[in-house]
């Protein structure tokens, strides 16, 4: 009798224990609250409970501690109701909102019983209209009050036929706003690495047209609206469809698998080599193409769980077959293995995750897009060289051979392995701790990752359209200044190792445009990106127009030195993203290309046919005006030409003879709208490279020094070997000194749009 009595004091004191919830404080100091660690929950397995029953003492005592950020009810009848206790103490203005990050949510009720008793403050969810939301936004956001008691109570009721899986925090909207900008990068990121994936396989089928890569690429399309379905983008895209995104999960989950189903049939020629595993793959790949559609259209009406045991079936069959194709030593049949072992461990960790009984909030995110993302690279090497036991006539339609088609794949391989390191680099702290910030240097190196991604990906789509005209075929005339300083900044957007280059321009008057000024302006950055280098010596561009007069005909060539020590010859018909792809550019064009020089001297020569127009407006002075001159120097010949030169010049014109008159005016302190270009003459009394050197620490960046010598044997490259960034000779001055300020100011407006980049 005393052992049961004991019992009984034990049993009851416990639940006076879980009926005591602390009140967590919200101030100036601690704006940001996590409902999973300070709320308790309590499961109404009948639905039917209200709030005001819920204030009663006998159900308030039943409510257990949560003690998980993330929460994971699992698949559960009725309701879960969470309650948290705030006192809120902000002198500061913050607006704070309660933020509920699960989109496949249906039922979302939150009550507030200061404000209203009979109520919820917010009716959210997946079957709740959208307009419903008062912010437009992925996660459900209710804002709290201004004024508040000093003690808040906040219950939140939850309800789906879904896993329930969630994550609650009370906290400032710009707090909000900053981690859904860290979250949007990183799906804008993946989803980006699945796009270029797709566009790949589209492109080897239209290569091959084995309908193996066009599955896959379904497959893959099917996992982005699955991403973008779990992260709730969707209900965003089609506000006035009621359960879109749960119609949208279910279609993709089973859609997906089918496509993968008959991407493995394919993949590994069922038909011949397994005949009674295809018929069974047939069956299969049909039976989740019909789940699709059932599922979609009638969401509620089936079980979720049928779905998950579904789609792990045919994950399941599908690891098996791929061990037995192995051991039956069918050819590629280790790379499909593979790529089946990591779908199948990351599928179960998923689902795992999902239902509640693995927590991670960062694997439930994350995982599933990640690991696709890992198998289709296996499948990107490995699928390819299936290639080699196609019908050669259908290589030979299009236009490539085994050999070249297979080191395209090892290029662009590698060319997506560095922005892949990248973007992993970037993100690999934000995955092993997911409340960790992601730093600035690392969102910007993911960024321009995700640009060098989004460049690759527009030559996959030129190579595609090999059967039609390249794009942008149209009349597109621009001005020739304007692309090259368009140029110029694409490729300071795209450049990932800091280097110098430079686009010069002759015999090309500032009022002259040139036609398919995008297609020039698209192989300029080509150039640019594939023949970069380090060194002394910055890559140089030279534009020059040439007539021909006997065909009545206009040219444009293309110089480019000193090519990189890598690129050592032409490879006439090579198939790759770097200058094969140029040659392919070229042949649109009409135009050719070769090499002239040898050792350090060697030139790269485009040349290809151009319309050239006079433009019918007169050319802008926005450059000039940009400009501001300092002329160091005495009354010498030199000097008297330049000023005869700059009468009637509207910049500002600042004479000085020497470098404590320099040090005085303080050009670095000038407008930063401004462009200081400071010229220096040759045999003026003093040492042009001494004088560039102590000039150089009184200026910013972007600003340029101009030297005018009478030495005509003195070569550009020896000038800028000593510090200098243009080099005109007296005799060429009243030819040559407009354009070259120009060209200057234009270039240290690029290079001060670059460092604010």
């Amino acid at each position: 009798m005393i052992i049961r009595f004991s019992i009984a004091l034990l049993i009851l004191f416990s639940n006076q224990v879980f009926a005591l919830y602390e009140v967590s404080l919200l101030d100036n100091r601690n704006s940001r609250v996590d409902i999973g660690l300070v709320g308790d929950y309590f499961h109404d397995p009948s639905g039917q409970l209200s709030l005001a029953q819920l204030l009663n003492e006998k159900h308030a005592s039943q409510f257990l501690p949560i003690n998980k950020s993330f929460m994971q009810f699992g698949l559960n009848k009725g309701n879960i109701w969470v309650r948290a206790k705030l006192a809120i103490h902000l002198t500061e203005q913050n607006t704070l909102a309660l933020e509920i990050k699960a989109p496949r949510l249906q039922i979302l009720d939150v009550y507030i019983p200061h404000l209203s008793m009979a109520f919820p403050i917010a009716e959210l969810g997946e079957l709740r209209p959208f307009q419903n939301r008062s912010l437009n936004h992925p996660h459900y956001l209710v804002p709290f009050p201004t004024r508040n008691p000093p003690i808040t109570n906040v219950y939140i009721k939850l309800a789906s036929s879904t896993p329930i899986n969630a994550q609650i925090e009370i906290l400032p909207l710009n707090e909000i706003a900053s981690d859904f900008q860290v979250e949007s990068l990183v799906t804008g990121v993946l989803i980006g690495i699945i796009l270029l994936l797709m566009a790949a396989n589209i492109l080897f089928f239209t290569f091959s047209r084995n309908p193996m890569y066009l599955f896959y690429s379904i497959l893959l399309a099917g996992m982005i609206i699955l991403h973008l379905s779990l992260h709730g983008y969707l209900i965003q895209l089609f506000p006035t469809i009621a359960g879109i995104q749960m119609r949208s999960y279910n279609f993709a989950a089973l859609f997906s698998t089918m496509a993968l189903v008959f991407f493995s049939r394919y993949y590994l020629n069922s038909k011949n080599n397994l005949p009674n595993v295809d018929k069974f793959l047939v069956a299969l790949g049909i039976t989740n193409g019909a789940l699709a559609l059932l599922f979609s259209l009638t969401p509620d009406k089936l079980s979720i769980l049928f779905l998950s045991v579904a789609t792990g079936f045919t994950i399941i069959s599908l690891t098996l077959i791929s061990i037995l194709a192995s051991f039956k030593q069918i050819p590629y049949s280790g790379y499909y293995l593979a790529a089946r072992l990591l779908l199948f461990i990351g599928h179960t960790c998923w689902v795992l995750t999902m239902y509640g009984i693995i927590s991670s909030p960062t694997f439930f995110l994350w995982g599933l897009m990640i690991t696709v993302i890992l198998e289709g690279l296996i499948h990107f090497v490995a699928m390819q060289l299936r290639l080699n036991s196609f019908n050669s006539s259908r290589i030979e339609k299009s236009n490539f051979h085994d050999s070249q088609l297979f080191e395209f794949v090892n290029d662009l391989a590698s060319r997506m392995r560095r922005q892949t390191n990248i973007i992993s680099g970037a993100f690999a702290g934000k995955l092993t701790r997911p409340n960790a910030s992601l730093s600035l240097d690392n969102q910007d190196s993911a960024l321009l990752a995700n640009r060098n991604l989004e460049n690759m990906l527009e030559r996959l789509d030129n190579l595609g359209q090999s059967h039609t005209n390249f794009r942008g075929t149209t009349s597109d005339f621009i001005d020739i200044e304007t692309l090259v300083d368009d140029t110029l900044n694409l490729f300071h957007e795209l450049d990932q190792d800091s280097v110098l280059v430079e686009i010069n321009a002759s015999n090309t008057q500032n009022y002259e445009q040139v036609d398919q000024g995008k297609k020039i302006q698209h192989l300029l950055l080509t150039l640019l990106l594939e023949l970069k280098h380090y060194g002394d010596k910055a890559l140089t561009i030279n534009l020059t127009k040439q007539d021909d007069s006997r065909d009545n005909l206009s040219y444009l060539e293309i110089t480019i030195s000193p090519l990189p020590r890598r690129f050592t010859q032409l490879q006439d018909h090579l198939l790759n993203l770097g200058l094969g792809y140029v040659e392919y550019l070229l042949s649109s064009m009409h135009g050719k290309m070769n090499l002239s020089g040898d050792k350090q001297q060697r030139t790269l020569n485009i040349r290809f046919p151009a319309r050239y127009r006079i433009q019918s407006r007169l050319p802008d002075n926005d450059l000039i005006y940009a400009c501001q001159l300092y002329i160091m120097g005495n009354d010498s010949v030199a000097f008297q030409k330049l000023l005869s030169l700059l009468q009637s010049w509207p910049i500002s014109i600042i004479q000085v003879k020497n470098i404590a008159e320099l040090t005085n005016l303080q050009p670095a302190q000038a407008d930063k709208n401004t462009i200081n270009l400071i010229v220096l003459f040759e045999h003026d009394g003093y040492i042009p490279q001494l004088v560039v050197r102590q000039i150089k620490p009184l200026l910013r960046l972007e600003d340029q020094c101009l030297l005018i010598s009478d030495n005509v044997k003195m070569p550009k490259d020896f000038a800028l070997t000593l510090g200098f960034d243009e080099l005109i000779h007296t005799l060429e001055l009243p030819q040559q000194f407009k354009s070259s300020m120009t060209r200057l100011t234009a270039k240290g407006l690029r290079l001060q749009k670059a460092t604010l980049l």
